[in-house]
């Protein structure tokens, strides 16, 4: 499998107001403004030309030990205005009259929609300009867990089948370092690798008659390091057993690597497929793709970019590169939980 030579997107320059998104060599879409307001407040702006009247809004706090909150809200340019639905969003985050914060926590309004630059800011300075910081944080802020990772773009489709078991593989992919397109070239390896180690497990688990659901795979931020999590569902508890016996040759077998050819042609494209299908977003869903990259403190890549990046990685990648992350991921430090639902 192979794809067009490209060149990797070229790096925009951040000017001073930018500077706490981190500066590397991958690009921030060059209509996007970022820049702080002076309590404190970080923002994001991100007009959309796929958004006629609507804008997406978040606030995300991070604390200093990555507790996230994220609070959503949606809105119609057509039936209010910018500012009645930013207004509308800081009545959902006020905390007694104030916005909740702890020391070195972070604070952002992200807006992605049909809106102009200028006046967003404008906007996101009037009403969250004035905000009372507070130094506190309630709890229960965190019961609620946030937008799940886009690190994996996967489809996310739910099977109507019930699921009476699940198996958990999990293992570290890497420790938070600064975002690059050499780090995002490691990463495109690893999750090639689990797109293979999945399709095996599929494969086995099929030709075993195991009363397999889906074979799923999420990534998470866990104390500063990238957790790969795979979870094999079953449909039938008593063949829990058995299909651990599988899981377990098959992560034995993972340790080798031995990634074929047309193993890695084969995710390759799925993965380009998947990325071509995902060109066209949502504000919504760019808004939920930007609070990510700040959570996991990495450069937001727009997904036309995303797609270049990975063309670009592919065409200097082959199945050695693969196997090798493999290898390094599943080698060592691998956890293998079972889980009955109901109990």
């Amino acid at each position: 499998m192979s794809f067009p030579l490209v060149a990797a997107p070229e790096t925009t320059v951040l000017t001073p107001d930018q500077d706490w998104m981190p500066t590397t060599d991958l690009s921030l879409p060059r209509q996007m403004k970022i820049g702080a307001l002076e309590n404190g407040i970080r923002y994001v702006v991100m007009p959309s030309r796929y958004s006629q009247k609507t804008v997406s809004l978040r606030f995300e706090l991070q604390t200093a030990s990555n507790q996230t909150w994220l609070v959503a809200n949606e809105a119609d340019l057509n039936s209010r205005s910018l500012k009645e639905a930013l207004v509308e969003l800081r009545g959902k985050v006020l905390v007694n009259d104030k916005v909740p914060a702890a020391p070195q926590s972070k604070l952002t309004v992200i807006l992605v929609g049909d809106v102009q630059v200028r006046d967003a800011i404008d906007q996101i300075d009037i009403v969250f300009g004035g905000a009372k910081i507070g130094n506190s944080i309630p709890g229960r802020l965190f019961a609620e867990k946030p937008t799940p990772s886009l690190e994996q773009p996967m489809d996310n489709e739910t099977s109507a089948q019930p699921v009476a078991a699940n198996i958990y593989l999990k293992t570290r992919l890497t420790d938070d370092q600064e975002d690059s397109k050499m780090r995002r070239k490691e990463l495109t390896a690893s999750q090639l690798a689990d797109d293979v180690l999945m399709a095996r497990l599929e494969k086995q688990l099929l030709e075993a008659n195991i009363g397999l659901v889906v074979v799923e795979m999420e990534e998470s931020w866990s104390r500063q390091q990238l957790v790969s999590t795979i979870t094999v569902a079953l449909s039938n508890e008593e063949e829990l057993d058995s299909a651990k016996i599988i899981v377990a040759k098959v992560l034995e077998g993972a340790k080798n690597g031995n990634v074929t050819a047309d193993e890695f042609a084969t995710q390759v494209q799925l993965r380009h497929d998947l990325f071509k299908r995902h060109l066209k977003v949502s504000s919504s869903q760019q808004a939920d793709g930007i609070a990510q990259a700040i959570r996991f403190n990495r450069v937001y890549v727009q997904p036309s970019d995303e797609l270049r990046l990975f063309e670009f990685h592919i065409a200097h990648m082959t199945e050695s590169d693969v196997s090798e992350a493999m290898i390094v991921n599943w080698s060592k430090g691998t956890e293998m939980l079972s889980h009955v639902t109901g109990q």
